[in-house]
């Protein structure tokens, strides 16, 4: 057999993406962890994964018009190959049709008995042949169909944004989705500082430049800052900009005592950490051992130290009431803020999640509410802006409580959040219209 190395690991990550329902990036790094892989193989299986979850919609429906087979009735494994196979003939220019198609044709050698391999081998050079006839829907004739095909966007999806959103903003978002996340670093000013960090990176190969939202934050214009001395002296990590925005909502100042109530993997505990200087009391919770341990990892590559681990479910938090002055609840969610990062979540994701995960939401915010003292400061977050789990959550949770008000965001930090403020006062960043990850946030004070 002559398939290569990346492309037989890309297509062992996709199907445990598919079977498990596992993000990419964690089986990703996982699998770069433990296969002894050149940078270029592991930035070819990257391009091969993402690519392929990107843009699934949009291969499918062109193998719905080369095969005589319902997509339901191809086999998952013969089904990504093909996926895999038509994303480099369509999307990757610099690799030769007949390398893409041999190679793809050798690894269905691994799914089965000689009739897939010719069903693969069939369709792929049924595509190389005619590729150039199949017409993708186009936005003025069928607006619907090319958000959902031609964008990659799964139907439910495509309806609800364009019924909020109208079909210029729908699309506009939905475009944005399919573009590649810069990649953004948060400087860790315990050890460096933004203009150290950018000429230390320099002479390492890569470019970055200082965000235009956030302090202490960086924009990686070339290179790979993860190959480089400075990461592993601890001198950054990755975050958004706008996830690093939300703790700056916080009223976290030295001398408070604090609780980041969903913490893992720890980019917001550690920006916790940074403003609260080592003094008060910060505790980062998670109900899983390994992701506290991820917390863990993270903040010791860092050098950083000064607050209390805790495994717990917090709905049943083993804290006494009104022990904290601040509270940041960063609540599990759709995450369809973050498709940019992560395609995978438009497939795994189903409407009907939303409606469920609102009312787990619902229930976290009641519980961390009432470890809050009177003239506390509770600071909801989600990366995902559905109603249900935002805007919505929040007016019902004031309607209920009324020993809470909702707090303004004007002056909360050094940055500018002009962009970012909505008229009713809750945090919003947009992908297509801020290039950063869709975040909501809104602030809260006990007032009695």
């Amino acid at each position: 057999m002559t398939y290569s190395v990346p492309r037989r690991v890309a297509f062992e990550v996709l199907l445990k993406i598919y079977e498990r329902k596992a993000y990419s990036s964690v089986l990703l790094n996982a699998t770069f962890a433990k296969k002894k892989l050149s940078s270029r193989e592991k930035n070819l299986i990257t391009e091969l994964v993402y690519g392929t979850l990107r843009w699934q919609n949009r291969l499918d429906y062109i193998i719905s018009q080369l095969s005589s087979r319902k997509k339901e009735d191809i086999e998952l494994n013969l089904l990504i190959l093909l996926r895999l196979g038509i994303y480099q003939v369509s999307f990757l220019t610099h690799i030769p049709e007949r390398v893409a198609v041999k190679e793809t044709v050798e690894l269905a050698r691994l799914c089965g008995h000689r009739g897939k391999v010719s069903f693969v081998n069939a369709i792929l050079r049924e595509f190389c042949r005619r590729g150039g006839e199949i017409s993708l829907p186009e936005f003025e004739r069928a607006p619907f169909d090319y958000l959902v095909f031609t964008q990659s966007h799964p139907e439910w999806l495509v309806r609800r944004w364009v019924k909020r959103w109208g079909l210029s903003e729908g699309r506009r978002m939905i475009e944005a989705n399919n573009e590649e996340a810069p990649l953004v670093l948060r400087v860790n000013v315990a050890r460096t500082d933004e203009e150290d960090l950018i000429r230390k990176l320099s002479d390492e190969g890569v470019v970055a430049i200082p965000s235009s939202y956030v302090p202490n934050a960086l924009v990686v214009k070339e290179g790979n800052p993860l190959a480089t001395s400075s990461f592993r002296e601890g001198l950054f990590y990755l975050q958004d900009e706008a996830s690093q925005m939300i703790p700056l909502l916080l009223s976290s100042e030295r001398g408070k005592r604090v609780l980041d109530a969903c913490a893992a993997p720890g980019g917001k505990t550690i920006i916790l950490t940074e403003l609260m200087g080592g003094e008060g009391f910060l505790v980062a919770n998670d109900r899983h051992q390994g992701r506290i341990r991820l917390i863990r990892r993270n903040l010791e590559r860092l050098g950083l130290s000064g607050g209390s681990l805790l495994i717990s479910d917090m709905l049943a938090p083993p804290l006494s009431p009104s022990s904290f002055n601040a509270v940041l609840l960063d609540a599990p969610c759709t995450g369809l803020g973050r498709i940019r990062r992560a395609p995978e979540i438009k497939w795994h994701r189903r409407e009907e999640d939303i409606e469920k995960l609102s009312l787990f939401q619902r229930k976290l915010l009641i519980k961390v509410s009432e470890l809050l003292e009177k003239g506390g400061e509770l600071l909801y977050a989600t990366c995902t802006l559905e109603p249900e789990e935002t805007t919505e959550l929040i007016k019902e949770f004031l309607e209920e409580r009324k020993d809470f008000r909702l707090k303004g965001l004007k002056g909360r930090s050094d940055i500018d959040l002009s962009p970012f403020i909505t008229k009713e006062g809750f945090f919003l960043s947009f992908p297509h219209r801020h290039r950063t990850d869709g975040f909501f946030a809104a602030l809260l004070e006990k007032v009695s």
